[in-house]
């Protein structure tokens, strides 16, 4: 586990840079550009990794293997010793008084926070995922760093050196076709579709956007030895599937989906898909507190512990103690 003993650690020069192990999810609902009701679901994705890095602690030794939002604890069972017995925030159960007196009485029907379930409830909407995230009983809110201001590569730093989060980070344009590197992770180039961009710029708010999750920065040494350019490491819920048009593979099939990759500030924050918001999930107990459950945004504290934290000192990547 890592402890920030130095509040100010982040201003050590030998520092040139710091990145969370965060776990790649991919989104399962595409933008179809036909039907404009038919949204992508990188928003709620990209909630769910930004929670995971929260509950990295727990999902570390073995947990995390569903696409929900859970605290999970790894338990042995009597019937299946290698099983992990799981238990889930964001979970409610149904029952109905027309089963009383049957043999199905005291049964329930349980419902996890997944992807579909809080696409459903976003509705691609940021404004929808804070009123649902910051008065839902999960010890968790979201703060939003810009309150409708435009954010910068500054921002996103401070949210991964000084918050130790790995915030959201939307557009409102869609996303670009990018290549990447396989043995780098870094993008080699990225297409912006002109003729969609064109298309949208008068409109923005008819643009189905994007959103992603910053789980990095770095800035590497040039030949001079001073610093290089500035490069996030973005865990993009894109490129993904349209389960719509999946739903007829084989059960248990496994779909690839999802990327991660450095990409250099200038791209990231190029206007052609336009950086609109930067978002925080946060577990902090006095900040919720504070904060109504997050309900309002009073008071903003950093995490405080981590434990998938690496730092860049001389070259290399090292883990923060």
């Amino acid at each position: 586990m890592s402890k920030m003993n130095d509040e100010f650690w982040w201003k050590n020069n030998k520092i040139r840079g710091v990145k969370y192990d965060v776990k790649v999810m991919g989104q399962i609902f595409l933008d179809d550009d036909t039907d404009l009701e038919r949204r992508g679901s990188c928003l709620p994705t990209s909630f769910e990794m930004a929670a995971w890095h929260l509950m990295y602690k727990r999902y570390k030794k073995g947990g995390g293997i569903f696409s929900t939002l859970g605290n999970f604890t790894i338990r042995r069972s009597h019937r299946l010793s290698h099983a992990p017995k799981h238990s889930r925030i964001g979970t409610f159960s149904t029952a109905s008084d027309a089963n009383l007196s049957k043999n199905f009485e005291f049964t329930k029907n349980k419902y996890y926070w997944n992807q579909p379930m809080l696409h459903l409830t976003f509705n691609c909407k940021v404004s929808k995922m804070l009123d649902f995230i910051n008065k839902s009983a999960i010890n968790m809110g979201i703060w939003d760093c810009c309150k409708g201001s435009i954010p910068s590569p500054k921002d996103v730093i401070d949210s991964l050196n000084k918050s130790q989060r790995v915030p959201i980070f939307t557009f409102s344009f869609k996303r670009p076709e990018i290549e990447i590197d396989p043995d780098t992770k870094t993008v080699i180039s990225v297409n912006f579709s002109e003729e969609a961009y064109l298309r949208s710029n008068f409109n923005p708010v008819d643009s189905p956007g994007h959103a992603v999750v910053i789980t990095g920065w770095r800035k590497n040494s040039n030949s001079n030895g001073k610093s290089g350019n500035l490069e996030f490491l973005v865990n993009d819920p894109g490129p993904g599937i349209d389960i719509l048009l999946d739903l007829t593979r084989d059960v248990g099939e496994t779909i690839e989906c999802g990327s991660q990759y450095w990409i250099s500030s200038s791209c990231l924050f190029d206007s052609r898909w336009r950086p609109n918001g930067l978002y925080e999930v946060y577990s902090n107990s006095e900040m919720l507190d504070a904060n109504d459950g997050g309900v309002k945004q009073n008071l903003y504290l950093p995490e405080y512990y981590v434990s998938n934290m690496k730092v860049l000192k001389n070259g290399h990547w090292e883990d923060m103690y």
